[in-house]
Formats: C-alpha cells, sequence, structure tokens
C-alpha cells in the first residue's frame, strides 16, 4: 500500500466511478482497477462492491475511506512542513543577548521576524560575552547579539556589525553634574563608580581600566555586580555612578542621566554573531533578514 493507491482509492470513492477517477489522474480504467485490486489484496479487504451498473463501498470501505483520507491530509502536511523547515521558513533559532540589549533595537527587530515568521519559534538566552560566544562554538546557540570582544580567538565564528556605541556617564538625576551637556573621565575622579564584574567580560574590564589610567587615576570601584539592571537600581538609589555604553535610552530611564564623554574615542560595536558551521537553515533566514 502507497500514499498514490489510497489517492485512487479516494477519487472513487469520491466519484463512485473508476472511468471518472481514472480521467482526474490521466490513466486508464483498466490502470486505476488494478490498483485498487492490489490495494485490496495487499489488506486483505474489499473496499467496493463492483456491478454492471454502479460501484459501492463496503461497509469496511467506509470506514478505510475516512481514514485514508486523514493519512494523505496528514502526508500532505508532513512533506509542506518538511519543505518549509528546509527553507528555512518554519523551524526553530536560538537567541544569545548580552545584557542591556533587550531594550535596543532587538524588541522592535524580533517582534518583526515574528510577524513575518510566524512558524519560526525563537528561543531567547541573556548571558555574558564570553559564554555566549562559547556556546556559538559549541552549537548550543544559533547567533548571538554580543559586542566585538576577542572574537578572533574563536575559529568558526562570524560576524557583522550593527551598531557603534560610545560610552556615557551614567549618573543619577540628582547628581551635582547631571546638567552637564558633557563630561570629561578626568572630571569624575572622585566619583564611587559600580561596574560589571571582570569574568563578564575580562577584554572589555581591562581596556576600560586602562583607559582610566591613561588619563590619571584609577577609578574607585565600590561595588561589582553581574548584572547590568543592578547597576541601574544602584546608580538610581544615589549610591554611585557607571560609564557604559547607552544601551538604554535615557527615555525609558527617567532616574537615570546619561552624559557624553568629551574627547573619549572609546567605542564598543556591537555585533551579530554566529558559528560558521551552523546548518540551520532558520539561521540563514535571519541572518539576510537582520
Amino acid at each position: 500500500m502507497d500514499t498514490r493507491q489510497l489517492q485512487y482509492f479516494i477519487s472513487v470513492a469520491d466519484c463512485l466511478n473508476f472511468t471518472k477517477a481514472a480521467q482526474e489522474f490521466f490513466i486508464s480504467q483498466t490502470a486505476i482497477s488494478q490498483q485498487i485490486k492490489a490495494l485490496e489484496d495487499s489488506i486483505n479487504v474489499k473496499l467496493f462492491i463492483r456491478t454492471n451498473r454502479s460501484v459501492k463501498l463496503t461497509p469496511a470501505g467506509h470506514v478505510f475511506y475516512k481514514d485514508a483520507k486523514l493519512i494523505i491530509s496528514k502526508t500532505n502536511e508532513a512533506l509542506k512542513n518538511v519543505q518549509l523547515v528546509t527553507q528555512g521558513y518554519k523551524g526553530f533559532l536560538n537567541i544569545g543577548i548580552i545584557p542591556g540589549h533587550e531594550h535596543a533595537y532587538l524588541p522592535k527587530l524580533l517582534r518583526n521576524f515574528h510577524r513575518d515568521y510566524p512558524l519560526i519559534n525563537l528561543s531567547i538566552k541573556e548571558d555574558n560575552i564570553e559564554n555566549l560566544n562559547k556556546q556559538l562554538e559549541a552549537g548550543l546557540l544559533d547567533v548571538a547579539f554580543n559586542l566585538d570582544f576577542e572574537l578572533g580567538k574563536y575559529e568558526n565564528l562570524k560576524w557583522e556589525p550593527i551598531t557603534k556605541q560610545p560610552f556615557y556617564a551614567i549618573l543619577y538625576k540628582n547628581h551635582p553634574l547631571a546638567n552637564r551637556s558633557k563630561l570629561t573621565r578626568i572630571s569624575l575622579k572622585d566619583e564611587n563608580f559600580i561596574f560589571l564584574k571582570r569574568n563578564e567580560a575580562p577584554y572589555g574590564f581591562d581596556r576600560m581600566i586602562s583607559n582610566f589610567i591613561n588619563c590619571g587615576f584609577s577609578p574607585k570601584i565600590i561595588h561589582q555586580t553581574d548584572s547590568i539592571n543592578t547597576i541601574y537600581l544602584m546608580i538610581k538609589s544615589e549610591m554611585g555612578i557607571t560609564i557604559f555604553p547607552k544601551y538604554i535610552d535615557d527615555k525609558e530611564n527617567n532616574d537615570l542621566v546619561f552624559v557624553e564623554l568629551e574627547g573619549d574615542n572609546e567605542y564598543v560595536e556591537s555585533v551579530l554573531t554566529w558559528n560558521s558551521t551552523n546548518i540551520n537553515p532558520v539561521l540563514s533566514l535571519f541572518l539576510d533578514y537582520v
């Protein structure tokens, strides 16, 4: 028994006429009769009562008709699904992000992608820079929105730049310097700083401290955390300040003030990163979309 025989059977059952069913498939009446006979022999059940004047379904034929239509429907659905998956229009995409990106350009981007490709299931995981890169390398993530720190040490990772972010002094709104349009690093030498822990981004942390030292002082770090949201909470509580790229728009954070650093040429580049050996067809679709 194969799906072709089932389709012949359904057509004959619908028409109750072998000639009309044969015409539907552009084959001879003899050919379709032989296929129906072969189907009956394979399941050892008589499906039609044939006379010179009429064709009728047997009781078993009526039952088999319902199941045959379901089988054909499911088969067609399976074929459609596998074609969608192969083309990347259906499937799964595991996305990694670093803290802060969830408030930047990602909500709009992912909302539009989900609207255009509703059959693709998006899974989002937040982690630090190095862990995201390791998971990409291991095939645990398909793509990551990350920073361009030390990507060259990963053999299979590729990346494309998305945005270039300057560093800002992030202050609480009642801070004495909050009304300034620009600040220099040296103007912050007496401030209490709250930073991400070094293990969250060793390269970025060391580069930032080096830039302070090049300005003639070491920052007074009163607290380190693994959460950017904790940093923002502590700044809002007037416990200190930080220097960080402006991922989160100040319109969404009325208790925070973002002040540009004058004469500061330090930037971080947001990148879209993926593993070049990843064969997930959804990944190619997503990369083109972004």
